[in-house]
C-alpha cells in the first residue's frame, strides 16, 4: 500500500517539475528527485548528500536567473511604453534574457548528469523504470486528462439522456 502511494508523489513531483523546467526534452530532465524515491532505490545517505546539494544548487540559480529575467522583462515593458522605443537597447534586454535562459538550462542539464553519475547507470535505470511505471499508473486512471479538448469528446448526457448538452 504505501508504494501505491510513493509512486503518484514521485510521478507527481519528478514529471511537473523536470517537464516545467525542460519543456523541450521528452519526459523533461530528472534534476529534482524526491526523498521518498531515493529511499526506494535505497541510494545511501553521503550519496543523498551530494545530490541535495546539487539540487539545492540547481534551485537557487534557477530562483536567481528568473529573478533577473523578471527584472528584464520589466524594463522591456518600460522600453516598449513608449511609441518609439530604442531599439538597441530592446535588443540588449532581449540578448540578456536568452543568454540567462541558456545558462539557466545548462545547469539544469548539469545538475542532470552529475546526478546521474552520483546514482549510477544501474540505479539511474531502476529510477527510470520507477518514474515510467508511475506515469503508465496514473495514465491508467485518467485516460481522458491527455491534451486539449477537441471538441468530439463525448458528453454527459443531458436530462433527456441524449448526450447533447
Amino acid at each position: 500500500m504505501k508504494r501505491l502511494l510513493v509512486l503518484p508523489i514521485i510521478l507527481l513531483i519528478c514529471t511537473t517539475s523536470a517537464i516545467a523546467q525542460n519543456p523541450g526534452y521528452p519526459g523533461g530532465l530528472p534534476t529534482r528527485i524526491p526523498e521518498q524515491l531515493l529511499e526506494e532505490l535505497d541510494v545511501d545517505e553521503s550519496d543523498r548528500e551530494e545530490i541535495r546539494a546539487v539540487q539545492e544548487e540547481t534551485r537557487k540559480l534557477k530562483e536567481e536567473t528568473e529573478l533577473e529575467i523578471n527584472l528584464i522583462r520589466a524594463q522591456l515593458a518600460r522600453l516598449l511604453y513608449y511609441p518609439d522605443p530604442d531599439m538597441r537597447e530592446v535588443e540588449k534586454q532581449l540578448d540578456r534574457s536568452s543568454e540567462l535562459r541558456l545558462e539557466m538550462e545548462k545547469a539544469q542539464i548539469r545538475a542532470y548528469v552529475r546526478i546521474r553519475q552520483i546514482l549510477g547507470e544501474e540505479t539511474w535505470e531502476d529510477m527510470l523504470r520507477i518514474i515510467r511505471a508511475a506515469r503508465a499508473q496514473a495514465e491508467r486512471r485518467q485516460p481522458g486528462q491527455q491534451g486539449p479538448r477537441t471538441g468530439t469528446e463525448s458528453r454527459q448526457p443531458g436530462p433527456t439522456g441524449s448526450g447533447s448538452g
